[in-house]
């Protein structure tokens, strides 16, 4: 039912305006699924526009298609759209102050698959078994029988990809799979993809993974591990702190490792101090990310899941440590 009344909100929007929005600082779903959904529905004749989607990390770049996006900056945009879409994203403080106007003052559906979320709007579908909201809006498409286009094929073939770790975590279901075989089927390139989202480094991500990786910090007999960016990481190697959010992948990766903690702060102007901490937590069976991240109001999935914390750095580091710490290795192995 709750899919259906996706449908029934977006069908009457024909020859009116949308705007289609997620959280702050978007990851390969999170845009993948917004301009996925604005490509269908400007076939369908919705004047769908991806709004505010920025930053966006290099690597995803490829994806976007010009003629739907927008950047609306100023508070009285929403007087320019008739309804709100919040994909990948149900949570109120995970959006953007000035989308959040939008979501207070337009008509607004939800689709999201984190189980934390409570939806905004009237229209709310939420399905924590999807491996991603690419992945629903694969299965919003076929059931109310609009056309893929291309372009918006090929961004939801991103969100699947990047959501499912390259179809290697545990949400790469069949349905996640049947999505991405239907985006193929409708023109998606998985090599393209591959290449600008896993074989194009740049410069400045390199030296970024470089420091995660000098300083690492393995605690409780090497199953927790940590490491952590500072705002003026990112300044000297001229990139954003969007592209921080799969670094946390690394310390995970290694082995022994069952729960990672990566922290970073958010960038900022010069000179002044950083309004929060972000704190990526990546969990091995059987921890659960989102049993540390809610203690912070935070949310994520099982086994990839964030929040944030207040400045500074260290003691911000300290605070989730000893939470992680206490929540999964309170005593030494034996």
């Amino acid at each position: 039912m709750a899919l259906q009344d996706i449908v029934d909100f977006i069908m009457p929007l024909r020859g009116k305006r949308l705007a289609a929005v997620t959280h702050s600082r978007p990851d390969g779903d999170a845009a993948g699924s917004v301009w996925g959904l604005c490509g269908i529905l400007r076939a369908i004749g919705v004047g769908a526009d991806a709004v505010n989607l920025a930053p966006i990390p290099e690597s995803l770049r490829f994806l976007r298609i010009p003629e739907l996006d927008r950047i609306h900056p100023e508070p009285d945009w929403p007087d320019q759209y008739d309804a709100l879409a919040v994909l990948d994203c149900g949570e109120w403080p995970r959006l953007d102050p000035v989308n959040q106007v939008a979501a207070d003052k337009l008509p607004a559906m939800t689709i999201d698959h984190h189980a934390t979320s409570a939806g905004v709007g009237g229209a709310i579908w939420i399905d924590p078994a999807a491996s991603s909201a690419g992945e629903m809006v694969v299965r919003l498409a076929r059931v109310a029988g609009w056309t893929i286009p291309r372009g918006a094929a090929q961004a939801l073939w991103a969100a699947i990809v990047t959501d499912t770790g390259r179809f290697s975590y545990e949400n790469t279901s069949v349905a996640a799979l049947e999505a991405a075989k239907e985006c193929v089927r409708r023109g998606a390139d998985p090599a393209t993809a591959a290449a600008q989202l896993y074989q194009s480094i740049g410069r400045g991500e390199l030296v970024l993974r470089r420091r995660v990786m000098e300083r690492i910090e393995f605690l409780r007999d090497g199953r927790l591990a940590t490491s952590w960016l500072s705002r003026d990481d990112f300044r000297e190697a001229g990139i954003d702190a969007g592209v921080a959010q799969g670094l946390g992948d690394i310390l995970r990766s290694v082995e022994g490792v069952e729960a990672a903690l990566f922290l970073y702060e958010m960038t900022g102007a010069a000179g002044e101090a950083p309004a929060r901490v972000k704190v990526s937590v990546r969990t091995r069976t059987p921890h659960d990310a989102t049993a540390l991240t809610a203690r912070f109001g935070g949310g994520g999935h099982l086994r990839a899941a964030g929040c944030a914390l207040d400045p500074p750095l260290d003691a911000a580091r300290k605070k989730a440590v000893a939470a992680a710490t206490e929540l999964w290795f309170p005593e030494p192995r034996p």
